[in-house]
């Protein structure tokens, strides 16, 4: 019952992981 919200955090967390490397790169140049 619990795996689909498992599934949910981790995509969160991929997204905000991405969204975070986007503005590291953006500053970084």
């Amino acid at each position: 019952m619990e795996n689909w919200k498992k599934k949910k955090e981790k995509k969160e967390e991929e997204e905000a992981d991405h969204q975070h490397e986007k503005k590291y790169v953006i500053n970084k140049s």
